[in-house]
């Protein structure tokens, strides 16, 4: 009501949890006009304002990210409400993001002019970009872009673990893939253009290998495309690589080596190993480890699954183990048992070795969990019952070591290592 920035301040507003699949001012999804009242209120008491934008899916660079025409409009927004600096923040860390030439190009343009006509400049980028190809990828955009969502229930966000399967479902992904093979065909004997489109294309190989989620919980062995499409994604990685433009999966280490462990194992024949029942095995590659090397690590072991194991120091008692289960299609209404392989180096000292469970990472609460004492563990590898839940959207598995009085001790008095050498979740009872 009373401050005022000074003439030497800059005022940043950020646009980081908006939906991106329309402007601003044009999306129903509550964050944008937050976003948007926010704005219209610095403008009128400065006209030295910063925004911080975005034009990916930090999660998956490579996840199809409908949003070129959205950055023209918040562009012109940005420019009527006093806004003279942009950072348009895209795939950063590496090569050939979804469409990032395209976008990287028009954001360039629309910075110095946000009213350029759009068709004009994205014709005469695909033209040069990709040659004889531009038709069939003009198509792809075309239909990408033109795809139903709602907003308000599936807005485009910039840290997407997963897709609406609603709005990019496995029939787009094939007519894609269709596409963009007729692209490469008109390209044949093009070496730069050819290049072009084989790593434009990934993007829609990857999100079709993966399910639209990082992993869809049925037997892909059994899926030769599957693996083929997993196989294509990888040399796609290594050709990059050989050009001196390597590809990044996600903005945080912790969440690249994970999907990249998935698709190698798609791409051998299958994620995971079958077990009665219609479940699954999982080894050690699935975690998400925070803090690597510091509390814990992946080591080898051929007696756990997948002949890798992760081994948790007796240093921290934290969730910085975990596997985001939110990624996964269960399928609906389902419930599936939980089960871990797990062995100790006991010290001596009765107390809890380990701990286990399934988070709702949203409404902050349990599903199922079990602590696993001292005198459960030994230094040969046991199955444990976790328990049984029904999965939800937002579920996160997590394994901590036990716990201990941090304030009075450095280590845990336990343990000198919890290794979890792998996983298992079972289907249990039909679909609701």
């Amino acid at each position: 009501k009373l401050v005022r920035p000074r003439k030497n301040v800059m005022i940043c507003l950020s646009s980081v949890y908006c939906d991106f699949s329309k402007s601003y001012a044009e999306s129903r999804y509550p964050k944008n006009a937050e976003f948007l009242r926010d704005l219209k209120a610095w403008s009128k008491l400065t006209d030295n304002l910063y925004v911080w934008d975005y034009n990916t899916n930090f999660r998956h660079y490579l996840m199809p990210f409908a949003n070129i025409p959205a950055l023209q409009a918040d562009l012109k927004i940005l420019r009527d409400h006093h806004v003279h600096s942009v950072y348009a923040q895209g795939a950063y860390q590496g090569w050939h993001g979804d469409m990032a030439e395209l976008k990287n190009y028009l954001t360039a343009k629309w910075l110095w002019n946000p009213d350029l006509d759009r068709e004009t400049l994205v014709a005469k980028f695909l033209k040069g970009y990709y040659g004889a190809a531009a038709p069939y990828v003009k198509e792809y955009l075309d239909r990408l872009h033109a795809l139903p969502r709602d907003e308000e229930k599936a807005p485009l966000k910039i840290f997407q673990l997963r897709a609406d399967e609603k709005v990019i479902q496995p029939e787009f992904l094939d007519w894609a893939l269709g596409k963009w093979a007729q692209a490469e065909a008109a390209v044949k004997d093009d070496p730069v253009r050819s290049y072009n489109v084989r790593m434009s294309a990934l993007a829609v190989a990857y999100w079709r290998a993966l399910g639209g989620k990082m992993l869809s919980f049925r037997d892909v062995s059994a899926d030769a495309g599957i693996a083929a499409l997993a196989k294509r994604v990888l040399a796609g990685f290594d050709e990059a690589k050989a050009a001196g433009r390597p590809i990044r999966i996600a903005e945080h280490d912790a969440e690249c080596e994970p999907v990249l462990r998935q698709l190698k194992a798609m791409a051998e024949g299958g994620f995971g190993e079958p077990v009665a029942g219609g479940g699954r095995r999982f080894g050690a590659c699935v975690f998400t480890r925070g803090h690597d090397g510091f509390h814990q690590a992946l080591v080898k072991d051929a007696a756990a699954v997948g002949g890798e194991a992760v081994k948790l120091f007796n240093t921290e008692s934290n969730w910085y183990t975990t596997w985001k289960l939110a990624a996964i299609d269960f399928g609906s209404g389902r419930r599936y048992r939980l089960r871990v392989k797990a062995r100790a180096a006991l010290t001596g000292v009765a107390g809890e070795a380990f701990s286990i469970g399934v988070h709702d990472a949203v409404r902050d609460r349990g599903h199922v969990s079990r602590s696993v004492k001292s005198d459960e563990i030994g230094a040969d590898y046991a199955w444990y019952d976790v328990g049984e839940w029904t999965p939800g959207a937002n579920d996160l598995l997590w394994v901590m070591a036990g716990s201990f009085d941090k304030k009075k001790l450095r280590t845990s008095p336990v343990h000198d290592g919890i290794w979890i050498g792998g996983l298992e979740i079972v289907p249990v009872g039909k679909a609701e």
